[in-house]
């Protein structure tokens, strides 16, 4: 995000005048650059509302755009609404975190297990990325 928004700038509208190869040329993958490029673009045109409030909405929206799927989207609604019960069960640093016999828990398990946790979801999922990244991977 530091390359983009050196090189292209923060807001939506930068980006979306922006082009797919000037997206790719600081270092991602071109389809991960078409999906930030078409993003900015329904940002722009409101079809996508970063300020929308409901996180099911929120999901919903993101889940239409070509690229995103149920991580990334379960991901943005903890940073970008900041919703207390995201969980992003696909993560692989969740799944390891949860592993059972040195074998990591599938998407499915860890969903399940979560709802234990809830409605503080995204409390649990950083401290699982903690306690992942504390044992060195």
């Amino acid at each position: 995000m530091h390359r983009i928004v050196d090189r292209i700038g923060i807001e939506a509208n930068d980006i979306a005048k922006s082009s797919v190869d000037a997206i790719a040329a600081i270092g991602m993958p071109r389809k991960r650059a078409e999906t930030i490029h078409t993003v900015a673009k329904l940002v722009q045109s409101r079809a996508v509302d970063l300020n929308e409030r409901d996180p099911n909405t929120f999901y919903d929206q993101l889940l239409e755009v070509p690229g995103i799927g149920p991580w990334t989207a379960e991901y943005l609604r903890l940073r970008v609404l900041h919703w207390p019960d995201a969980f992003p069960a696909g993560d692989l640093g969740i799944q390891k975190a949860l592993k059972t016999n040195g074998i990591k828990a599938s998407e499915r398990t860890a969903l399940q297990q979560s709802q234990k946790w809830r409605p503080w979801r995204s409390y649990a999922t950083m401290l699982l990325w903690k306690s992942v990244s504390s044992q060195g991977g």
